[in-house]
């Protein structure tokens, strides 16, 4: 039995809207490779940093079968049937914190809350808050004074777009450890591979094998497959 954890978007689905005809081939080959590969007795997971809602959305579409879905970077955890195996919401005393900082119209334009799915316009359950900035140096500057007083905060910046996103700190390669301990699986039989920048702690720490045109920062990352169905192929024969 082998466990595989796969990004979704450049790695699965190498397109956004219209692919070519070699784009077209090789994702129809990745797919129905996954879907043999789970139908084997394999364990097939997809991890990625959209929202549970999105790529929920994607297999639905393009028939991807899966054992487990990771979304917003590991952050949520679901099941073949859909239901939250585990979640890393924002405490709700920094949830407060962060409500003054948004709630501030000086400071921030608009913002969202995003629970376990998609936009939540409530503060239970979130697992991650974004806002665009109004006054930029000004808001940051105080996203970075809570920084200091929750350890667990994690801030991501677009600044070209003036957005920032607040989360608890937490990655890919966390969501996958804590599926392994709950599947009480052995590390030796799980592989990762990915394409961008927020795989790179998955990768280092699970038999990691990068898509050959990647971001690069991963490119340390030493084993490169040029398609996920050429790695199941290559796991196969392991």
């Amino acid at each position: 039995m082998k466990i595989l954890f796969s990004d979704y978007d450049g790695t699965i689905k190498t397109f956004e809207n219209t692919p070519t005809i070699i784009e077209n081939i090789n994702f129809r080959m990745n797919v129905n490779a996954i879907n043999k590969f789970i139908k084997q007795g394999n364990f097939f997971n997809i991890t990625t940093g959209r929202t549970t809602e999105s790529i929920i959305k994607e297999t639905k579409k393009y028939g991807i079968d899966y054992n487990y879905l990771t979304s917003y970077d590991g952050r949520i955890t679901i099941d073949k049937d859909n239901k939250i195996v585990f979640a890393k919401y924002l405490d709700k005393e920094l949830l407060k914190e962060l409500k003054k900082i948004v709630e501030n119209i000086d400071l921030v334009k608009k913002y969202n809350f995003y629970n376990e799915s998609n936009i939540n316009y409530e503060t239970d359950n979130t697992v991650m808050l974004s806002l665009h900035m109004f006054n930029i140096s000004e808001t940051k500057k105080r996203l970075e004074e809570l920084k200091q007083k929750y350890p667990r905060l994690e801030i991501k910046y677009e600044m070209f777009w003036g957005i920032a996103h607040a989360m608890i700190k937490w990655n890919k390669k966390e969501g996958a450890k804590e599926l392994i301990n709950i599947n009480g699986w052995d590390k030796q039989d799980v592989y990762s591979v990915g394409d961008g920048r927020n795989d790179i702690e998955i990768l280092e720490e699970y038999n990691g094998h990068r898509i050959l045109i990647s971001h690069p920062h991963i490119l340390k990352i030493k084993n490169t497959t040029t398609s996920v169905h050429r790695l199941i192929k290559k796991l196969n024969s392991i």
